[in-house]
């Protein structure tokens, strides 16, 4: 007796997961080519190239034809990805953030590079996304070395000073 409810409970939790099974099965999601938050970014150098950024332009995510898993592409988050920020890089969209010209330390956040920092004589532009050349210590110097000449050479053409013209 004991046996034959045990059977018909595990019938019944059998019968459930059943249904449950069912359920699942009607709420399958649209196949696509990447993760959530990734897109697809044609990859330069690959015999498919062309044809991904043809199907990139024109179809976006549908995986069909070139993108339904024979290769030409990538997965790339391009919210993060230093090679490819704000958009795939290898169709323009994007930017490679670690060719920022000056820059050592890059990022991206939200899709956008980010210079945390640059070479030497260089720095951090206040925007932030790029580098820019530093004011040499040098150069200030050398502009008030001349500014100093450029005063003294004056003063001695008013007090006519031998050797300097006088107007």
């Amino acid at each position: 007796m004991r046996w034959t409810i045990a059977v018909a409970v595990l019938g019944l939790i059998g019968s459930l997961s059943g249904v449950e099974a069912s359920k699942k099965k009607k709420d399958i999601k649209p196949k696509t080519l990447c993760p959530v938050d990734e897109i697809a970014c044609p990859i330069i150098g690959s015999t498919t190239y062309d044809e991904a950024v043809e199907h990139h332009f024109k179809l976006k995510g549908e995986v069909t034809g070139v993108m339904a898993g024979y290769g030409g592409y990538e997965c790339i988050n391009t919210s993060e990805a230093l090679d490819s920020c704000g958009g795939c890089a290898s169709t323009g969209e994007g930017h490679d953030c670690t060719r920022i010209r000056g820059s050592v330390g890059v990022g991206c956040e939200a899709g956008k590079c980010v210079v945390f920092s640059c070479k030497s004589g260089w720095r951090p532009a206040l925007s932030g996304d790029k580098c820019v050349r530093a004011a040499s210590v040098e150069g200030k110097n050398a502009a008030r070395a001349g500014a100093k000449r450029h005063i003294s050479a004056r003063r001695m053409r008013r007090h006519g000073v031998a050797g300097v013209v006088s107007p």
